[in-house]
């Protein structure tokens, strides 16, 4: 309120400017991704989907958590979340697509939070990119974990970037206990809080104006037994699904789903391409009578089989897995058609461009610490993908944190071009 009465007329009015503008950007995002959905719903879909409205279903209806045999093929997040939806309004997707397209518009609040971090123009240059970004608009339409997993992990990331700023308690232990519903979510995120906390302590180190701060047992002190918490409150918390499936399967250690066994084999069999091939994956005789943690055991000891016996295929493979991921076409042949193949690349090579060009700068800038603890889920969900399948879904997570180095990028060239010094963060515009 102090600040707010401190401003002059032509600031405050700069200001709900900013705040008019911002909530505009979200508006077209919402409307965008709900034409997405009323254009696309039915018609740009997955195979896992059917296993999530199955499992949705089943938790709607109070009957057993179990999709074709399976009882731990999924992570029980999306499904919960989906039949939340399913208990208000029947079991119809529209509704959760309706949600999902809401949801993800209003997250361009959380990608401006994170531009921010390097300048206002450049959080509302990131907002609208999200906003109309083609390939977050189309898995908003989708019945898969991509959205709600988008908006935990960039509340997650934002808690870590506030860890650094504030060196309170508070925001560290909030990160960790987003971080393990994310991974109720998605489980490749199980193991993310380890890099991104621990660059989250590099910048609250390495920011520090003096030793004696960045030395001083306040700053290191919060920031190394936060980040230790942060761990063990993730363990904890999905303690309770691994202890079910450990009571499910005793004689098999499933970690999170019963599907990483499967998922891995698909990646470095011989036959593997580097993008999806389960439906071509034929069950072998002798596991037929396994039952579904026998079965995740065994693939997972025919996976390293062939990762010990040709370890130059499976490094070709890797290479190949990471080109599909960052792909800036589609790698399906279903859906290539040659403008919007045309379209996904120019805008994407736009993207990866502008990126490119701010993670330079911004080094050369002093910005090290925001970027660091951003680059953390981009470098970690490109490496999940390098070891498992690779396509161009895998990277909808990241994508807005591409938004935000290509927004700042932008705000640099545009800066640049009118022969002004590029935009450096100053205390009032920090998150």
């Amino acid at each position: 309120m102090t600040e707010t009465m401190s401003l002059t007329p032509a600031e405050l009015r700069e200001r709900r400017s900013h705040r008019a503008w911002l909530w505009a950007i979200v508006l077209v995002g919402i409307v965008c991704r709900v034409v997405g959905v009323l254009l696309l719903a039915g018609r740009f879909s997955f195979p896992d989907a059917g296993d999530y409205d199955a499992l949705a279903k089943a938790i709607a209806l109070g009957q057993d958590y179990i999709v074709n045999g399976a009882t731990a093929a999924r992570m029980p997040g999306y499904p919960a979340f989906v039949s939340n939806f399913y208990m208000a309004f029947g079991p119809n997707p529209l509704p959760v697509l309706l949600g999902q397209a809401v949801l993800s518009g209003v997250t361009g609040l959380l990608v401006y939070a994170l531009a921010k971090e390097f300048s206002p123009r450049a959080g509302r240059m990131a907002a609208g990119l999200f906003a109309v970004d083609p390939l977050t608009i189309g898995f908003a339409a989708t019945l898969l974990s991509e959205t709600l997993f988008t908006t935990l992990l960039l509340l997650t990331l934002w808690l870590a970037l506030r860890a650094v700023r504030s060196c309170r308690w508070e925001d560290w232990l909030a990160m960790g206990l987003v971080a393990p519903v994310a991974t109720y979510v998605r489980g490749e995120a199980y193991w993310l809080v380890v890099p991104l906390g621990a660059a989250a302590l590099w910048a609250t180190l390495a920011e520090a104006p003096t030793a004696k701060e960045r030395w001083g047992a306040g700053r290191l002190g919060v920031g190394l037994t936060g980040w230790m918490a942060s761990i063990l409150i993730l363990m904890a918390l999905l303690h309770p699904w691994q202890a079910r499936n450990a009571t499910l399967y005793p004689e098999a250690a499933i970690n999170l789903t019963s599907l990483e066994g499967i998922s891995l084999y698909e990646a470095v069999y011989p036959e593997a391409t580097g993008g999806p091939m389960q439906d071509k994956i034929k069950l072998p005789r002798e596991m037929i009578t396994m039952n579904e943690g026998q079965k995740d055991a065994a693939w997972k000891q025919r996976a390293w089989e062939e990762i010990r016996s040709n370890p130059r295929r499976v490094a070709r493979l890797a290479v190949l897995k990471v080109g599909r991921m960052w792909s800036p076409w589609m790698n399906a042949t279903e859906m290539r058609n040659g403008w919007v193949q045309a379209g996904l690349t120019l805008w994407h090579g736009g993207l990866y461009v502008l990126a490119i060009a701010a993670l330079v700068m911004g080094w050369r800038k002093g910005l090290k610490g925001a970027v660091m603890v951003l680059l953390v889920p981009l470098l970690y969900l490109t490496a999940v993908h390098a070891v498992y399948v690779g396509s161009v879904r895998y990277r909808v997570p990241v994508m807005p944190v591409v938004h935000v180095f290509a927004a700042v990028g932008l705000s640099w060239v545009i800066h640049w071009r009118a022969g002004r010094k590029g935009p450096q963060r100053e205390a009032s515009e920090r998150v």
